[in-house]
């Protein structure tokens, strides 16, 4: 699984929230009403020699339509925020189950409040084909 296909379904999830732009770049300035997604402490390791286990944290910055009254749309958010992804996330027909979220809601003299939704991502993926080694029959006596 590409963490752009990750990338995807997240962004997706958003853009059935009306009217509210995915920013890719918040460098140089933001949009408001936006939404800027990110990856963090990105892991992977083998599995059992079939596969590998990749595990890191997506954050979801919100920043609302205006800097400094923005309390009532913050609060409208995370209920938003909460509805899409305390459901499953699909990716490429593969269900990611996301166990609890974190939304903080953040202070920055620049660009006034805004929220953090953050949600850690666990994928177990195996190599090719699934591997069947049947078990043999064990013959117990007594």
């Amino acid at each position: 699984m590409k963490y752009s296909d990750i990338m995807t379904a997240i962004n997706n999830k958003l853009e059935t929230i009306d009217d509210i732009s995915i920013s890719s770049d918040v460098t140089e300035g933001i949009e408001r009403p936006s939404f800027f997604v990110q990856f963090d402490n990105i892991g992977t390791k083998p599995f059992m020699q079939v596969g590998k286990d990749t595990s890191f944290n997506c954050y979801i910055h919100y920043f609302p339509s205006d800097k400094k009254e923005s309390q009532v749309e913050l609060l409208e958010m995370r209920n938003a925020l909460e509805d899409l992804f305390l459901d499953e996330l699909i990716v490429n027909e593969y269900n990611i189950m996301i166990d609890s979220l974190d939304i903080d809601e953040n202070q920055n003299d620049g660009q006034g409040k805004f929220l953090i939704c953050q949600f850690e991502i666990k994928i177990n993926e195996m190599h090719g084909e699934e591997i069947t080694n049947p078990m043999e029959n064990l013959e117990m006596e007594g």
